[in-house]
Formats: C-alpha cells, structure tokens, sequence
C-alpha cells in the first residue's frame, strides 16, 4: 500500500492494556484506545500509568536505555548520546542530549532523528533497518533550529515522537545567583564546575 503512496492508520479500539500496549504497538499499530482496562481496573490512575510505561519503553527503546541515560547524566551532562546507546541490547531506539548549547544525537534500528534550520536539513541519524547498526552526529544549536525523533525509518516529520525548538532563554527563565560577586561561589560548586566544564 505504501507503495501506491498509501499509508493507512491503524487504531486499536479495545482490549489494550499495559500488558499488551508494547507488543500492538511495535506490530504497527498508529493509535490505542484502551477503554475496558482502565474502566474494569481498580484503579484508573494505576492502570493509565501501566499503558504509558509499556509506551514509553519504546520512546526510548528500553527501559533499561532510560536508566542508563540516567546514570551517565548524573556524572556528566556532556556524556555523548552515542555512548549511552553503545553496548545497549536494543533494537530501535533514538536519543538526544542538550549540553552547552551542542547537540548530542544517536539512533539505532528503524528510529531516527533530524536536525533542521530554516526548513532545511541540517544532519540526520538511523532510519536503517531493524537491528541496524548505531548512527550518530553532533550539532552546535542555533536558536529556532529543530529536533525530531522519529519511531520508524518511513516517518515524516509530521509523524514524529518528538520535535523540539531551540530557543532563547527568557529573562523570567534565568536563575538569580545564591551569592554575590563579592562573595564568590562556594568552593565545592567551583570545582564541580570546573571538572565538568574545563576552563568555565
């Protein structure tokens, strides 16, 4: 179908539930309308967040990936995407990190991310086949520049997880020092800051 430029929605009415949301979806599945397993639940708050983890797994094609994204940006904000994806057991999966004001990008499998500006591309990842190898780049950010993740190899922008803008910082956004100038910064925050930063 897809070839005679045809790419039908599917929507699963019924019958998913945070055991099964994951599985739909990756069969191809564009929408889940999970009306009995939030109504027939105990507890609609549970049941609503089971579906969204099972989803959410995907985004970042495993929790296991989620955890490890974690772990490296405690230790460091300007850990590579490519390294945390390196040596993860997963099959699709897209990731992007932010860190002085340079983008991070890696994907593997049918997942993808783009970067344009000015409505143009600037550098893309993934959109490869399942299991395919890992793909990566690294961009300096420029206000209105775009990110998108895609899911699959076959999506368009409009059908992207994620787009975000890059923009500039409102006055009403930026933190007020703690201390005065006079004052200094405090002794361990300079130096945390300067072995994650270099010369800032």
């Amino acid at each position: 179908m897809r070839a005679q430029g045809v790419d039908p929605w599917i929507e699963i009415d019924g019958g998913a539930s945070g055991a099964n949301a994951k599985d739909i979806k990756e069969a191809g599945c564009n929408a889940i309308v999970a009306g009995s397993a939030v109504f027939n639940a105990p507890d609609y708050a549970e049941a609503v967040k089971a579906i969204k983890e099972a989803l959410r797994a995907l985004l970042f094609g495993s929790v296991k990936l989620s955890e490890k994204w974690r772990r490296r940006q405690t230790l460091s904000p300007l850990v590579p995407a490519e390294a945390v994806l390196r040596g993860l057991d997963a099959r699709d999966a897209a990731l992007v990190v932010l860190a002085e004001h340079t983008l991070s990008s890696a994907a593997v499998g049918e997942c993808s991310v783009w970067a344009l500006r000015a409505g143009q591309l600037l550098a893309s990842c993934g959109a490869g086949k399942v299991g395919s190898h890992l793909r990566s780049f690294t961009l300096c950010l420029r206000p209105g520049d775009l990110v998108a993740l895609a899911p699959k190899s076959t999506a368009s922008l409009e059908e992207a997880a994620l787009v975000l803008r890059c923009e500039l910082m409102r006055p009403q956004d930026a933190w007020s020092p703690l201390q005065t100038e006079a004052e200094g910064p405090h002794p361990s925050w300079a130096k945390t800051i300067f072995n994650e930063y270099g010369t800032h």
